[in-house]
């Protein structure tokens, strides 16, 4: 059974809980940007968005924060009966902090969602319920990505890649020891293009060390929002660079850019065209 919380009660906590947390943040001898990042964070209806979710069964305990980026913050929850896991990770995006004109390319060339929202917060739940839908897609394509179980306004609620309440090391952080793992991560990473491309009719659109996780030996996609279907007028562009992005990571630049167009065109059965090279 779950323990029902008083809304009131919880939203009391959760703001004495919150100005805490920003006082420290504030005494600490930190940038403006960033104590804007922290305090954007957890407003009032992500909060109420958070306390729906442990009343109804799908967070038994919301944690600390695991990673904080220009645009969003992911914290660390545990599952509630509802969903078919254990730790999780919950996403929350900000209005603050969201690059809208950033962010429009990969939605205004996407059929799947409507361009008629222009309004900043409805953009930004637009743009969680499209990392949503992506991570899905990737899912059922074969790529490992973290398996998302619900999105509501700007949260989305994931797997946790990692383990004891501590996320995975990005790609660009990890020391990998075992020389066979060094040398299979390329062709897996190629294997997860392929398959977006072939089996989701997607690509990523900004895949780099940077949005890649490193857990159980294995390397995961991360930050699938901007992610875009076939169908957009710039994805074989997007392909192309994510391709010379990862070849980049693991061999030198004369004969990464010859590596990238000869899987470019292995993958699409296309040559790219000049402009892209």
């Amino acid at each position: 059974m779950v323990r029902e919380v008083k809304a009131e009660d919880w939203l009391r906590k959760t703001d004495r809980d919150y100005e805490r947390k920003v006082e420290r943040w504030k005494r600490r001898e930190k940038r403006s940007e960033d104590r804007t990042t922290v305090e954007g964070v957890l407003d009032l209806s992500t909060r109420r968005v958070i306390y729906g979710l442990l009343n109804r069964g799908f967070i038994k305990e919301f944690g600390g924060a695991l990673s904080t980026g220009k645009e969003s913050t992911v914290f660390h929850a545990f599952a509630g009966p509802k969903i078919d896991g254990d730790e999780l990770a919950i996403k929350v995006y900000r209005t603050s902090t969201l690059d809208f004109r950033r962010i429009q390319i990969y939605i205004y060339g996407d059929p799947r969602f409507s361009t008629k929202r222009r309004k900043s917060h409805k953009l930004m739940e637009l743009w969680a319920e499209k990392e949503f839908k992506n991570l899905k897609r990737f899912q059922k394509a074969g790529v490992n990505v973290p398996r998302p179980f619900l999105v509501k306004k700007n949260v989305i609620v994931m797997q946790l890649i990692g383990e004891d309440g501590i996320g995975a090391p990005l790609l660009k952080d990890t020391e990998i020891e075992q020389p066979e793992d060094l040398e299979s991560i390329l062709p897996t990473l190629i294997d997860y293009i392929t398959k977006a491309y072939t089996h989701g009719k997607l690509v990523h659109a900004d895949l780099s060390a940077y949005n890649i996780l490193y857990w159980n030996r294995r390397p995961w996609i991360i930050d699938v929002g901007q992610a875009v279907l076939l169908s957009h007028p710039m994805a074989l562009q997007f392909l192309l660079r994510d391709i010379q992005n990862i070849v980049c990571l693991f061999k030198s630049p004369d004969k990464a850019k010859k590596a990238a167009v000869e899987l470019f065109t292995k993958i699409t059965a296309k040559t790219p065209p000049p402009q892209l090279t």
